[in-house]
C-alpha cells in the first residue's frame, strides 16, 4: 500500500510540474507517505551532490544542519499557510503535494550543475535561460499546489508563493553550498589551498 500510494503521488506530482490537469483527490495524504516523500527527497540530494562531485567526491558531514535547516523553514511556511487558510491538515496535504515533485527539481538541479561544470558543454549557451526555467516553473508549481487545496483564485496563489518564497526559498538560498553532500575536495585540501592562498598574498605584498 504504502508503494502504490508513493508511485501514485509521484504520478500527481509530475503531472502537476508537467502543467496537467490534476486534483486534490489524486494524492494521498498521510503521515506515512509524507515520511517517504521527505526519505525519497533527501536519497535523490545525495545521490545528486555525488554525481556533481565525481570521480573524487569529500562527503561533506556539515550538509546535514544545513539540509535540516532547509526542512525547518520548509515546515514553517506550510504551517504559516495552514494558520492563514484556516483549513485542516494543510501542513500535511502541501507536504506531499511539494515533494511529489521534488525528484523532477532534482533532476533538473543535476542537469544545471553538470552544465555549470562543463559536462555538458554543447548546451552551455541556454544554462541561464534554463535556470529562469527552473525558478518560473518552481513558482507555478508552489501557486498550483496552493490552488488545489483552495479556491483557484489569484491571490490564494501569489499569498502561498510569496510565504514559501520568503520563508523558504530566499533562506535555503542563503545556505548555498553549505547544502552540497559532497564537494570536490578533502577539508584538508581546502585548508591547505586557504594556506597557499594566504602565502601568495603575503608575497604579493
Amino acid at each position: 500500500m504504502l508503494k502504490c500510494n508513493l508511485l501514485s503521488n509521484l504520478k500527481s506530482g509530475a503531472k502537476l510540474c508537467l502543467l496537467q490537469r490534476v486534483a486534490v483527490d489524486d494524492f494521498r495524504f498521510s503521515l506515512d507517505q509524507a515520511a517517504a516523500l521527505l526519505a525519497l527527497d533527501f536519497v535523490l540530494v545525495v545521490l545528486r551532490d555525488f554525481l556533481l562531485h565525481l570521480p573524487a567526491g569529500q562527503f561533506e558531514i556539515q550538509a546535514f544542519p544545513a539540509y535540516g535547516a532547509g526542512l525547518i523553514c520548509f515546515f514553517l511556511a506550510v504551517y504559516l499557510l495552514g494558520k492563514i487558510l484556516n483549513k485542516a491538515n494543510t501542513a500535511l496535504m502541501l507536504t506531499v503535494i511539494v515533494y511529489s515533485t521534488a525528484p523532477l527539481f532534482v533532476f533538473l538541479q543535476l542537469i544545471l550543475g553538470l552544465i555549470e561544470k562543463g559536462v555538458l558543454a554543447e548546451i552551455s549557451a541556454i544554462y541561464f535561460g534554463l535556470g529562469y526555467l527552473y525558478f518560473c516553473l518552481l513558482f507555478v508549481v508552489l501557486m498550483r499546489s496552493v490552488t488545489l487545496m483552495t479556491l483557484p483564485m489569484l491571490r490564494f496563489a501569489l499569498l502561498g508563493l510569496a510565504i514559501f518564497s520568503l520563508v523558504w526559498i530566499i533562506p535555503g538560498m542563503y545556505f548555498g553550498e553549505a547544502h552540497e553532500f559532497w564537494s570536490d575536495s578533502s577539508p584538508v585540501d581546502r585548508e591547505q589551498k586557504d594556506l597557499y592562498a594566504e602565502y601568495r598574498a603575503f608575497d604579493a605584498e
